[in-house]
């Protein structure tokens, strides 16, 4: 199964384009082991850098988020470099606010990313399921992201992927 990452319809065969927008289609692997490292459960949803799962890792049964990147998305080697400083230069000892990484396969095909699975809603789930933000905790959620930057940055670190559902809820 293909599914478009604009608007989400999903396709069967071998259909490159969503014939809809024109928008490359990518595979839904749920159900597969990646790299015999862990088994993505379920598609939560797919975006321009690639598929975000829900999986588990094998050997230890733990529940984690995992992105498979999109062969547009795939990173070249100077790339794969910079993600591997990156987690040297942070270590292990994140701030609460910042998902750890668990490991990668910046050089495999499919690449791709495993974090720890969020421990509660994105932004994107809470306003389908809630409505908007109220004012004070649009503020307050702000704030909390501003503050987790702010951190990379002074780490000499600089995010480039906040976007709704890259944004976790655990209280407002």
């Amino acid at each position: 199964m293909k599914i478009c990452s604009t608007c989400g319809a999903r396709f069967d065969g071998d259909v490159a384009f969503c014939p809809h927008d024109g928008t490359s289609l990518q595979e839904d692997r749920s159900g597969q082991t990646l790299h015999g490292l862990v088994a993505l459960d379920r598609l939560l949803f797919i975006d321009a850098l690639g598929a975000r799962y829900e999986g588990t890792l094998r050997g230890g049964g733990q529940r984690v988020r995992v992105t498979v990147l999109s062969e547009h998305a795939r990173l070249d080697t100077a790339r794969a470099d910079a993600v591997r400083s990156t987690q040297a230069l942070l270590g292990d000892a994140l701030p609460e606010a910042i998902a750890t990484v668990h490991g990668w396969g910046l050089d495999m095909q499919p690449g791709f990313i495993i974090e720890e699975l969020p421990k509660g809603p994105t932004l994107h789930e809470w306003t389908q399921d809630q409505g908007p933000l109220t004012w004070r905790q649009a503020l307050g959620l702000g704030c909390g992201i501003l503050r987790a930057a702010e951190w990379l940055d002074a780490q000499g670190v600089t995010h480039r992927a906040l976007h709704p559902r890259a944004i976790v809820i655990r209280d407002l």
